[in-house]
């Protein structure tokens, strides 16, 4: 990715073949130039990563003009919560597709986003038996959750949400 002309939306598809570094490069890239709308679909495999799990880039988290975001993997999304927040104020729309979510405690991962109106989380498991998830903001929720894998013997999910519409 050549030049320095503002970029509005920008998809990237990456199965296999090319290294997760690389990857992160164009996405910092990309977000160096502005990227309002941002799509990732990663799906590297073990060889490709050199590691056991790949992770997006840490400026992607941090990023003052993204407004809809959407990530794709068939293994992980490894959201940057271990770092103690993120810094998305202008994110409206989060879009997150994959096997497994690393995202910390789901009740404070929602609240960090002071604009986030839409809401998509597939097939993520929950990890804890009972939360309770507030946003002044949200508009619109989808889950599509598969529940707690041997540690929980029942899932309370509590949405204080006011402004959803659907």
């Amino acid at each position: 990715m050549q030049g320095d002309s503002p970029i509005n939306s920008f998809s990237l598809k990456c199965i296999t073949g090319i290294h997760p570094d690389t990857v992160n490069r164009w996405i910092c890239s990309v977000l160096k130039r502005g990227v309002s709308d941002l799509s990732l679909f990663t799906d590297f495999t073990c060889e490709d990563t050199e590691e056991d799990s790949y992770q997006l880039p840490r400026e992607l988290f941090f990023s003052s003009t993204l407004v809809k975001l959407k990530l794709r993997s068939e293994h992980c999304v490894d959201w940057w919560w271990h770092v103690n927040s993120s810094s998305l104020t202008m994110l409206k729309s989060l879009d997150i597709d994959s096997a497994l979510i690393f995202c910390g405690e789901i009740e404070e991962f929602i609240p960090s986003f002071p604009a986030l109106e839409e809401l998509r989380m597939a097939s993520m498991e929950w990890l804890e038996p009972d939360v309770t998830v507030s946003s002044a903001t949200l508009r619109k929720l989808t889950l599509h959750a598969t529940g707690c894998r041997g540690v929980c013997e029942s899932t309370s999910v509590s949405f204080d949400t006011r402004t959803c519409l659907s």
